[in-house]
């Protein structure tokens, strides 16, 4: 009789435990929601770099490093982002997972340009190889990154099929990426200005 009070109690104690746990993680869980919705979404921070959004740009045809001719602008038929990197950058190099990616996903829709900063071709072509990048046009035009009035990397544009600029940023992950694209989806400029609508909303 005396063993099965204190199972008895030993269990009432063990439920009580988990109860209390489970409580708590619901608790927390609601503060972490709370916490990101007034961070709002981790995006590309949109920059003064860059020509102004709506802008049309001008068609221009250039060659990459393998000869080949590449156009930016223009009447597409795909849009365009623009990625500006740099050999030297090691925010480039975390960023390059992350190019591969959404090139791969958004071939359908997306034509994915480099355009690298720097003279030497040795680094040029060793960046592309290290980061398996060989599959996409790489240009290397200081006239193109003065034209479009880049001056930081890594920096993204992203341009619609008739060549007006829809959405830029500094883009150092692949969700920073994403998000030039999902904003523009949601029909907003900038992760900024949805973050603002947001926010604008729950007050």
């Amino acid at each position: 009789m005396w063993i099965s009070s204190v199972f008895l109690i030993s269990y009432i104690l063990l439920w009580s435990v988990v109860l209390v746990f489970v409580a708590v993680v619901l608790f927390l869980g609601r503060q972490i929601g709370n916490i990101y919705q007034r961070l709002g979404p981790a995006g590309a921070m949109m920059a003064n770099p860059g020509p102004e959004l709506n802008a049309s740009v001008d068609r221009i045809t250039l060659e990459d490093v393998d000869g080949k001719s590449v156009t930016i602008g223009g009447m597409r038929k795909r849009r365009s982002l623009l990625v500006f990197v740099s050999p030297g950058c090691s925010s480039c190099a975390e960023l390059a997972s992350g190019i591969r990616a959404i090139s791969h996903h958004e071939r359908d829709s997306l034509e994915v340009v480099l355009v690298s900063m720097g003279i030497d071709p040795v680094q040029h072509q060793e960046f592309r190889k290290r980061h398996s990048l060989l599959s996409l046009p790489y240009v290397v035009s200081p006239e193109l990154r003065t034209r479009m009035n880049i001056t930081t990397v890594p920096y993204a544009l992203l341009l619609d099929e008739e060549g007006v600029l829809r959405s830029k940023g500094i883009v150092n992950s692949l969700s920073h990426l994403e998000s030039l694209l999902n904003t523009i989806d949601l029909g907003y400029r900038s992760v900024q200005e949805l973050a603002s609508k947001r926010e604008a909303a729950r007050a």
